[in-house]
């Protein structure tokens, strides 16, 4: 780790003293690149133009951009008991502290070529000893490790023609979601939206080869995912995942309709390597109704995805003790994504989101009841085992028989999302920034599961100061009875302190 560390040392000495950040960044965005004029490039090579115009073609030829990026987040989770974690059997951690140092760097060579890089360093400190009810299984445990992650790393080429052409290799993020919060539509991005502040540090870029196109109404991309299904050292080390996808999106831009529709094929094998296709077709539409309004729906087709269940199995273990079986159906085709989606923003003063949002791979209330009902009858038999108490290997009878309820419990436990099971959700936040110009940031977030009840509330506080500063306070509080999907979640809720810093 020493070795790492003294590398960013050097490294950022060597970026404070030999760069100029006192003015605006030239680092061109995705925008400049799609709307590059041609005959701009031309006259300014051009022999005659003006001395003035001679030293901007020289600076625009190569510009350098860094920006540094240094983030420590301290986060405190409160557990409750509840079916599938009971007294913190699995030891989730309570206590979590991450320091981050993102480097983003790009040069681009004369708006024709840029190279990008997105390279994060972190260190993490995890613990599951703090607000947690001490039993005789507890154990202690404490996870410090050192990361370097390439987030995104690229090299693009910008053919600045009429029709521009944009090729881009290597790690980037593709984003075609019209929605705030759900993943939907979403074709090559294996990343989600961190509910509690809509910004996941930890998000990596996917490996592809993309070529785009851009015309005065639509344009499209066309884009190549590689995978391989058996993970190694190889694929962790480079972020290669298991799915072969390519990808297809088209957009059509209006005054004031904007709509995409796109589409995957996965063409993976599974483990025996028999075929497994899978695709994927979306659509999102936004109309801006007025300056302040607008309205939007971002919908998907998907085939084979999995919906988690736990079965009674008529076998039984012991006595009256039932075998179990976890399960992920899959159907053939499924529908998701947000009917309609509202962003309000009246004279600026502040704004409003709300998304309503429909899975029909989510978990319906009586399959709901089902799932909870047999965890609940899974967990008894874990704490209260059938045994025959004066059996010689009675002990041993006991041992297994609870290691085999506690492995049915722990495997429902790592696949509960209560987001993905969901099947019915309202989403709002009313939100304001910048308040009174004082750099002091102001949200409140609702999530409603509308066949439960269940809730969860977000409340932010942000504050922005000294230019390059901020400092933020987000808090989760899941809300829910027993059997609920929120209600079911291993948390009460969380506390998460974030103190940033940006050069």
């Amino acid at each position: 780790m020493k070795k790492y560390l003294i590398l960013i040392f050097v490294f950022l000495n060597f970026v404070i003293f030999s760069q100029d950040n006192t003015g605006d960044s030239n680092n061109l965005t995705d925008d400049d690149y799609l709307n590059i004029d041609i005959s701009n490039i031309i006259d300014n090579s051009k022999k005659e133009e003006k001395k003035e115009n001679t030293k901007k073609t020289i600076e625009d030829a190569i510009d350098f951009n860094l920006s540094i990026e240094g983030r420590n987040l301290t986060e405190i989770r409160f557990l409750r008991n509840n079916l599938g974690n009971n007294n913190n059997v699995f030891g989730i951690p309570t206590f979590i502290n991450r320091s981050y140092c993102d480097l983003q760097a790009g040069v681009n060579f004369g708006k024709i070529f840029q190279i990008y890089i997105d390279n994060s360093f972190r260190f993490s400190y995890d613990s599951n000893d703090i607000a947690h009810i001490k039993i005789a299984e507890h154990e202690n445990k404490y996870y410090k490790y050192f990361e370097d992650i390439v987030k995104e790393a690229y090299l693009l080429w910008n053919i600045p023609i009429k029709y521009p052409i944009k090729i881009l290799v290597g790690r980037s993020f593709f984003n075609p979601e019209t929605s705030w919060v759900f993943l939907t539509a979403n074709n090559l991005n294996y990343t989600r939206k961190t509910l509690g502040s809509f910004i996941d540090y930890d998000d990596i870029g996917v490996n592809m080869l993309k070529f785009s196109m851009y015309f005065p109404i639509v344009n499209f991309d066309l884009i190549y995912s590689p995978g391989s299904y058996q993970e190694n050292n190889i694929t962790k080390m480079f972020n290669i995942q298991t799915e072969q996808r390519f990808a297809a999106k088209v957009d059509f831009s209006f005054k004031k309709v904007n709509f995409n529709i796109n589409g995957y094929i996965d063409t993976s094998t599974d483990s025996d390597g028999n075929p497994f296709p899978k695709w994927a077709l979306g659509a999102s539409i936004s109309v801006n109704v007025t300056d302040e309004l607008i309205l939007y729906s971002d919908l998907a087709l998907t085939s084979k995805e999995r919906k988690l269940s736990l079965r009674k199995e008529d076998k039984k273990l012991y006595g009256n003790m039932n075998e179990y079986t976890i399960v992920e159906n899959q159907k053939h085709i499924d529908f998701s994504g947000v009917l309609i989606g509202i962003n309000y923003s009246p004279k600026a003063w502040f704004t409003v989101y709300g998304e309503l949002y429909f899975n029909t791979n989510g978990l319906f209330p009586d399959e709901q009841k089902e799932l909870f009902n047999n965890l609940e009858e899974v967990s008894y038999n874990y704490h209260n085992p059938e045994y025959p108490e004066f059996a010689p290997n009675a002990n041993d009878i006991r041992i297994k028989i609870r290691k085999y309820y506690l492995d049915k419990v722990g495997g429902v436990a790592i696949k509960y999302d209560a987001f993905r099971l969901g099947a019915f959700y309202f989403f709002t936040q009313i939100r304001k920034e910048n308040i009174a110009s004082t750099g002091l940031d102001l949200s409140l977030s609702t999530f409603i599961h509308l066949f439960d009840g269940s809730s969860l509330i977000m409340p932010a506080i942000k504050y922005k100061f000294l230019k390059y500063f901020s400092v933020e306070l987000i808090s989760n509080l899941f809300l829910g009875y027993e059997k609920s999907l929120m209600g079911e979640m291993f948390y009460l809720g969380n506390i998460r302190l974030v103190l940033e810093a940006k050069f």
